[in-house]
């Protein structure tokens, strides 16, 4: 605590020694300068879609620079309106940035335009001065000051106004023009003005980017005028997630640099080191020297000595934001920032005789630098640079602590650097780190051969390499081993809760090879979760290391690349020892794009299943056109992310149905209402016979082949009349081969049972027409064997949902057929024109037929109860708010299962079974009152059911409840096996 005192103290009188003497901190009014061309917004421009942002239309946008041999002037004219309350507060407040060591602010108007009348706001005394450090928590200290001014009285429909001007530049640059800016942002704004000023005998290098667009150039008074004025610039929506380096907006930027040579020449002084150092650094250099003879090794050594000895502190105020100080200055002080770092290095190294120089990079933009026009202020950060044995090093004295000999040292990857040498003409790509070895790599063992029922013994072994090695390295050393080990038994405890610690974890530290290995040693309890829909135990495992290095994109559909983590090399390998044997087979998964690479693979071997998972990235970012493949592969490697070993619960209750009940009317006298039941069933087939033969034959004419009807009322009649229609067709089909064959076949059995008969109606078709007009033999033998499975399936399913796809799916495959006997006969048939028209008994039928099948396909999707068990996670929003207007179901209350036994409304009865409770529900014939029996599950002793599927509970205290469910159904055993698992809980 008091060494934090401490420095707290130094740093606070550093900034205040270094920024007290500066006349500059008090903003100053003063009007527009008259170099300034004047420009005035429309303040009547037309409110657009997309020209508002946060609640503000942006009328202008007018920036001015003057570049002169002794000063810089920056000028900045806002025009904005105030169009909602959420414009409010970001109005209200303006806000201005500037360093008082090298740059004055004056304030030139702030104003309100209000119905026609400027309201003048413009006051010294509202105008405070904030020491804004924005990068303190860096160790990073310039001096910035920000002027705020809160106006009062601002109101919706106001434009805001207001101008001021910056004068002065870092002496750095020596008035030399750097600089960009933006000409379109997320809204559009009405208009955008940029002016520069260079003196004519000077020249200026402009690029834009994301624009093409060239200035004005006119030349007056000494000067060139560059010109960019702009009227309603095009608004943009940026993609998430696009790399640091990239702007998603148009801009344009000036330099004086002609290319990188000059920029690095410039730096080359900065970065001369001196023969003459302190004795105390002399001393240590010696020591160096004689601890280590080969170079690689006391490169090593002064690094680790300018990362440990050299705490990171950045006073970076003027020209000491671009300067190093003196290595002895660094040494004294025992800190410094990037460049003081750098330079202290270097030193030891030429005093030791070893090649080094310092390497401009940017930290977040490095890999844009050769789209940009050279310059020094496009660096925010210095490194060291040499070659060695043909290799290239890149040291960064600012990150600390590392491990691993110069070989194996991470060395950061910032895209591209200027070398700061003499010869230097261009910018050096630095090489991306390519490890042979995995960044991160996970064993996990998990122990079952003593048993199912015992505890698991779970062993994690974790291998961090490079940066990792570094990252884990450093919270080791921040925080307790007993902390961390806590933090990573709560994180496995979310998969495995009754996990316990069996040995303190073990921690490895080699630093030669930059390798941290972290040993932890757990105890599972009872690891396999009860699946009691299933009846079975499941022990699941999952790729959680390379989850965490994975995520997809929410917005595959886009124009800019997408980054990702990167460089990025892992394994997680999970073996798991069986107690016996089990039957899994090898297999392997494997995904492979620009971006990544991805293995899984599955090996069984002597009771032991190895599950193993690779993933490494291979490029920093994904290409805009590739990112909707990159989420497809995302995702198919996260649903086999997951790995689960299923086994059969050896503690599930049995659902058998009590048989021992008393029995009924039906168990008495089953035989004789099955005899009963059959001789119905005949005597109507008889009657039906009889009654329609006539009928039925009126419609087979033997002048016209086959039965011709229109397709559009076989399909409609069909469909409607859940296949019924399709046996009067085959009827009368089968009616006419046996009357142009004088044949004894009975056409009514062949119809009924025309999943049977529709090949060989289809073959005796062919035989009849000749090859010319016959149906194709290999699609008949298809139609056929579809249209008799999907007949089966309708008889065994009783969906309505599948009922009604199954219908229409077997009318499809008898229509080809319909077409080849409408063909054969002809469109101007008249029995084709007679079986089409549509009849009082076609409507008849097209109306009930269609009332039931809509009765049928509203019951599965649980539109209508129609008295059945149905799930609660499909019953609709009205049901639901029924029950909950009622009183019967809260909002914080999971239903599981209802039953009812209405059939088009559940306001009647009903039975649900919550997460806590079975609650019947009944209206009172007599009083009208709808009355309720609650029982909590918890209060469940024994639950089952009897052969009449009805279910009893039995509470506790002994008391009895039977509960008669509306259907016979699957869905039974679900509830059964859901009160017998919540009941325990």
């Amino acid at each position: 605590m008091l060494k934090t005192i401490r420095s707290s103290l130094v740093i606070f009188c550093l900034i205040t020694i270094a920024s007290y003497a500066k006349p500059n901190e008090t903003p100053k009014i003063s009007i527009t300068p008259e170099w300034i061309k004047e420009q005035t917004a429309n303040y009547h421009a037309e409110t657009i879609a997309g020209s508002i942002a946060d609640g503000i239309q942006y009328l202008m946008v007018n920036s001015q620079q003057k570049y002169t041999n002794n000063n810089t002037y920056y000028f900045q004219h806002y025009a904005q309106k105030v169009i909602n309350e959420s414009g409010l507060s970001d109005s209200a407040t303006i806000e201005v940035s500037f360093n008082p060591s090298f740059q004055e602010l004056e304030f030139h108007e702030i104003s309100i335009l209000r119905n026609g009348q400027r309201i003048n706001h413009l006051d010294l005394a509202n105008i405070k001065i904030l020491h804004r450090e924005e990068n303190s928590e860096k160790q990073i200290y310039d001096g910035s000051l920000t002027a705020t001014m809160l106006l009062s009285d601002v109101r919706i429909g106001d434009i805001l106004e207001y101008s001021y001007s910056l004068i002065g530049q870092n002496a750095v640059f020596e008035n030399q023009a750097y600089d960009y800016f933006n000409l379109g942002w997320r809204p559009i704004v009405d208009r955008r003005f940029l002016r520069i000023l260079l003196p004519a005998e000077r020249s200026l290098n402009i690029k834009g980017h994301n624009v093409n667009l060239e200035p004005t150039v006119i030349q007056t008074d000494g000067f060139k005028e560059y010109i960019w004025d702009i009227d309603n610039t095009f608004g943009h929506n940026p993609d998430k997630d696009i790399p640091d380096w990239l702007s998603p907006y148009p801009w344009v930027e000036i330099s004086e640099s002609n290319n990188w040579q000059e920029v690095a020449i410039w730096d080359v002084k900065n970065y001369a080191t001196s023969k003459i150092l302190p004795g105390g650094l002399e001393e240590i250099i010696h020591d160096i020297a004689e601890k280590h003879t080969f170079p690689k090794d006391r490169y090593r050594a002064i690094l680790e000595y300018t990362q440990k000895e050299i705490r990171y502190l950045g006073i970076e105020i003027g020209r000491g934001s671009y300067i190093p100080r003196p290595p002895s200055v660094t040494y004294n002080n025992r800190f410094g920032d990037c460049k003081d770092k750098t330079l202290l290095f270097l030193a030891m190294a030429h005093k030791l005789g070893l090649p080094a120089y310092a390497a401009m990079v940017h930290s977040k933009k490095g890999e844009y630098l050769p789209e940009r026009l050279p310059s020094l202020s496009l660096f925010n950060h210095v490194i060291v640079y040499f070659q060695l044995d043909g290799k290239n090093y890149w040291l960064d004295p600012t990150i600390y602590p590392q491990g691993g000999d110069l070989d194996n040292l991470y060395q950061p990857d910032y895209g591209y650097a200027l070398i700061i040498d003499e010869q230097t003409t261009h910018l050096t790509r630095m090489n991306s780190e390519k490890l042979a070895s995995d960044h991160k790599s996970v064993e996990e063992k998990f122990d079952l051969s003593s048993g199912y029922d015992r505890p698991v013994k779970y062993t994690i072994k974790t291998t961090y390499r490079s940066w990792l090695a570094d990252n884990i390295r450093r919270e080791f050393q921040n925080s307790a081993p007993q902390s961390i080990s806590q933090d990573y038994i709560n994180y496995y405890a979310k998969s495995y809760p009754d996990i316990s610690i069996s040995t303190p974890l073990i921690f490895e530290d080699d630093l030669i090879n930059n390798k941290f290995t972290i040993i932890e040693n757990y105890s599972l309890e009872s690891p396999w979760i009860e699946n009691p829909d299933e009846q079975r135990l499941e022990l699941s495992f999952s790729s959680y290391e390379i989850d965490n290095f994975m995520s997809k994109t929410s917005t595959p559909i886009r124009s800019m690349p997408l980054k990702i983590s990167f460089p990025v090399k892992v394994r997680q390998k999970i073996m798991i020892h069986l107690p016996d044997s089990w039957n899994i087979k090898n297999d392997e998964f494997i995904v492979e794009n620009n971006a990544f690479k991805y293995r899984f693979s599955e090996r069984y071997d002597n009771k032991i299943l190895t599950l193993e998972y690779k993933y490494e990235t291979v490029e920093k970012l994904i290409s805009a056109d590739s990112a909707q493949q990159y989420n497809k592969d995302v995702s198919r490697i996260f649903r086999q992310s997951s790995y689960m070993l299923s086994r059969e619960d050896p503690n599930a209750p049995e659902y058998n149905p009590i048989t021992d009940s008393s029995p009924s009317f039906y168990d008495d006298n089953e035989e004789t209402i099955s005899f009963i039941l059959v001789i119905f069933f005949f005597v109507g087939l008889l009657i039906f016979i009889v009654y329609f033969r006539k009928k039925f034959t009126n419609r087979v004419n033997i002048n016209t082949p086959y039965y011709p009807v229109a397709l559009s009322k076989f399909i409609l009649m069909n469909i409607t009349t859940l296949g019924v229609y399709s046996v009067f067709w085959f009827f009368a089909n089968w009616k006419y081969v046996q009357l142009k064959m004088n044949s004894s076949i009975w056409p009514f059995a062949r119809a009924i049972f025309s999943p049977f008969t529709y090949f060989f109606l289809i073959k005796k078709f062919n035989e009849d027409t000749g090859a010319n007009k016959e149906m194709n033999i290999i699609l008949a033998s298809c139609l056929a064997i579809l249209y008799l499975l999907l007949s089966l399936i309708i008889q065994m399913t009783e969906d309505g949902i599948l009922i009604t796809i199954f219908t229409i799916v077997t009318t499809l495959c008898i229509v080809p057929f319909v077409i080849k006997i409408n063909r054969n006969a002809g469109p101007l048939n008249e029995q084709f024109i007679e079986n089409s028209r549509y009849r009082l008994s076609s409507y008849a039928g097209i109306s009930l037929g269609g009332m039931i099948l809509s009765i049928i396909f509203l019951s599965g999707t649980y539109f209508f109860p129609l008295g059945q068990t149905m799930y609660g996670n499909l019953m609709w929003d009205r049901d639901l708010t029924y029950l909950k207007e009622k009183g019967l179901l809260s909002d914080e209350e999971k239903l599981r299962y209802f039953d009812t036994y209405e059939l088009l409304s559940i306001k009647e009865n009903g039975i649900l079974f919550t997460d806590e409770k079975i609650l019947s529900y009944w209206h009172n014939v007599d009083t009208g009152v709808l009355e309720t029996e609650t029982i909590l599950l918890k209060d469940i002793k024994q639950v089952s059911f009897d052969k009449d599927e009805n279910l009893n509970v039995t509470l506790k205290d002994g008391a009895q409840y039977s509960f008669v469910l509306s259907t016979d159904d699957d869905i039974h055993l679900k509830i059964f096996r859901f009160l017998n698992k919540e009941k325990e809980n």
